[in-house]
């Protein structure tokens, strides 16, 4: 497959507007650290920047449900809310970085390569799901609220890309649907730790929704990987026969 088949639909732009997002993420980034350090403490920085990068690179929004979990060695200073927020900014920040940064971040060793490969499974499933294209706006809203690990905010900015969405409107549904998701699961995990006595109570209750829970989120993710895996072969096999 060509690399103009997957490539952004916007043109790069400018380096010095690429390089002024970068210093303005990582600035705001560093007033947000200073910001809870001197609302709470040190120790509630240190904890938020352990827990974005535990999101980013693992849990995804699941670090929603941190508070919630007794079994943690960890004492977890933040609400499920305020950890729901962090995860916003990440998906936000995150976005910003993709939508400006992405003909800069490719070339870097590694990052690059992990880049390209999110970017082609993008296109793949978005070829696979033609619906996209009538439903924009809800496709990328969906991408980025539901949990997987990591941020669902870099499949979602390279979708808004190729839909035609400009950068701003692309940000703006990002930060909407990781609004509505990492709210939504806040709210789950607030209700889930009132009712944790009632579901102690009923193990079978109890593990029988957190499976069901997984195994919808597996199965969720197997369908993706499948409809990618499934696109991408097809676009193989038409390549070979126009050849």
């Amino acid at each position: 497959m060509s690399e103009s088949t997957t490539e952004t639909v916007r043109p790069a732009p400018s380096i010095v507007l690429q390089i002024f997002i970068f210093i303005a993420l990582v600035a705001v980034t560093k007033l947000v650290l200073v910001g809870v350090s001197y609302v709470y403490s040190t120790e509630h920085s240190v904890q938020v920047g352990y827990l974005a990068v535990m999101s980013f690179f693992g849990l995804g929004k699941f670090v929603i449900f941190a508070p919630v979990v007794k079994s943690l060695d960890v004492d977890i200073l933040f609400n499920s809310y305020e950890l729901a927020a962090m995860v916003i900014y990440m998906d936000t920040a995150v976005a910003f970085l993709i939508v400006y940064n992405f003909h800069l971040l490719k070339k870097i060793y590694f990052i690059g390569d992990k880049l390209q490969h999110i970017q082609e499974d993008s296109y793949y499933l978005l070829q696979s799901s033609k619906w996209m294209y009538d439903f924009a706006i809800i496709a990328i809203v969906l991408f980025v609220s539901f949990p997987i690990a990591g941020t669902g905010a870099i499949g979602a900015a390279f979708l808004a890309s190729i839909l035609g969405f400009s950068r701003l409107v692309s940000i703006f549904w990002i930060f909407v649907g990781s609004v509505l998701g990492c709210f939504s699961l806040a709210f789950g995990a607030v209700y889930f730790k009132a009712k944790l006595k009632v579901f102690l109570e009923s193990p079978i209750f109890f593990f029988t929704s957190i499976g069901v829970f997984v195994l919808l989120l597996f199965l969720a993710g197997w369908k993706m990987k499948r409809m990618i895996a499934k696109q991408r072969e097809l676009e193989k096999e038409n390549g070979k026969a126009s050849s």
